[in-house]
């Protein structure tokens, strides 16, 4: 094979878009001089019609200008890579890496651009936000006072010290000072004498990795009670969180305190396993969202995390029909279901088969909540099927799919 065949070839059998123009001082003028079947594909155009193109015929308006400033930059190094938007030809923008490099042939100065579609990337991007985004509001607004930490280790890698990273309002409260004063404050600098039982406490979570410890402590910067669960995130992370007993604490102190006490740590630690396995399955979502090359792996995983993670004894994935029927069919499930999905004929129309929690979220949009299929109306055409396999409560709630988890 000779060389310019060669070159052909891996034009043609690139995985990224290439095009290549005449480079002058009005190269924003110029047309295309070729352009292979990955950027014909992305942007909508024949090769003949991107022959009859330039380069500023295919940017964004906005980015126009940005394309003058790019020739001053090749003039300057030769090379350019950065981010901007194509028009393709039904109008659409599409997010694109773009990286020129100027060469030299007969005479001539070329510009060869190799584009890379990010589409999918940005898509990636969003959805890690989005769910950067759920995870704040649920730290910002669940009722107990969560703090993370991160240790601080001397040169022999032992823990010396540890520092806040961050911590939701509540446990603002048990701190008595806003964000700003503590976040990456050290403990030593914040409780002096008293930080040296924090900073015990901190070794002895890290030395039972995977267990939570549960530990009453008082504050004396607010004069409060709590009750606190701490538990390893990683090597070098810790979770604390926590909830104010003080009222009830010096009520009942003298005739049930050690009762009380007891109540308290098993809500706690209920609370703490309920929301660390929320925080995990969300992450693990997220991971999985980034992770993801098709809609069905990433519904499958879902559900599977519902299960395995969050705890549920069920979970199933439904989309909403069109049809005259208005039925919910089921594209993806995991656990219990023993042929529930194929019973209860889940649908979202305002009949009884709609009227019930999938029918229901999917009208109304807002989350719907069964806490006892025994005895909520809700349930009433599914109740016998559920309870045979031993859901006790529902929860159904839409998403750009609708998701129903089963307990």
């Amino acid at each position: 094979m000779n060389t310019k065949a060669m070159h052909e070839l891996l034009f043609e059998m690139s995985n990224d878009g290439i095009v290549v123009h005449e480079f002058t001082t009005g190269s924003s003028r110029v047309r295309f001089m070729a352009a292979n079947g990955v950027v014909c594909r992305l942007l909508g155009y024949t090769a003949e019609e991107m022959s009859r193109l330039t380069p500023l015929d295919i940017t964004a308006p906005e980015e126009a200008s940005q394309v003058l400033q790019d020739a001053e930059q090749l003039l300057t190094s030769g090379t350019l890579v950065r981010e901007t938007q194509f028009v393709a030809k039904s109008g659409t923008l599409v997010p694109v890496q773009i990286s020129t490099r100027l060469f030299e042939d007969k005479g001539r100065t070329l510009a060869l651009s190799v584009i890379r579609d990010l589409t999918e990337a940005k898509r990636a991007e969003e959805a890690l936000r989005a769910s950067e985004r759920r995870f704040r509001r649920f730290f910002e607004n669940i009722r107990e006072g969560t703090a993370i930490n991160e240790l601080v280790r001397d040169e022999r890698g032992e823990i010396a010290d540890w520092k806040l990273v961050d911590a939701n309002p509540e446990a603002l409260r048990f701190f008595g000072k806003p964000l700003a004063d503590i976040q990456g404050r050290r403990v030593s600098e914040l409780y002096g004498a008293d930080a040296q039982q924090y900073i015990a406490l901190s070794r002895s979570v890290m030395a039972e990795m995977g267990r939570k410890r549960i530990f009453d402590t008082y504050m004396a910067t607010t004069d409060r009670y709590y009750q606190a669960a701490a538990f390893a995130l990683d090597d070098n992370t810790y979770v604390t969180t926590g909830i104010d007993i003080t009222d009830r604490l010096r009520a009942e102190l003298a005739v049930e305190r050690r009762a009380h006490l007891e109540s308290a740590h098993r809500d706690l630690e209920a609370a703490a396993r309920r929301h660390w396995r929320a925080f995990v399955a969300l992450s693990e979502c997220s991971q999985a969202l980034v992770r993801a090359t098709d809609e069905q792996t990433l519904l499958d995983t879902v559900c599977r995390i519902f299960v395995e993670v969050a705890g549920y004894r069920m979970c199933w994935v439904g989309f909403p029909e069109h049809d005259d029927a208005r039925r919910v069919r089921p594209v993806a499930h995991a656990g219990h279901e023993d042929g529930y999905l194929s019973l209860i004929n889940a649908a979202w129309n305002d009949t009884e088969h709609g009227r019930g929690p999938s029918g229901t979220a999917i009208r109304t949009g807002e989350p719907v909540v069964v806490r006892n299929i025994l005895t909520e109306r809700l349930s009433d055409p599914w109740r016998n099927e559920a309870l045979k396999r031993g859901y006790a409560s529902l929860v159904a709630e839409t998403h750009p799919v609708f998701l129903d988890t089963l307990l």
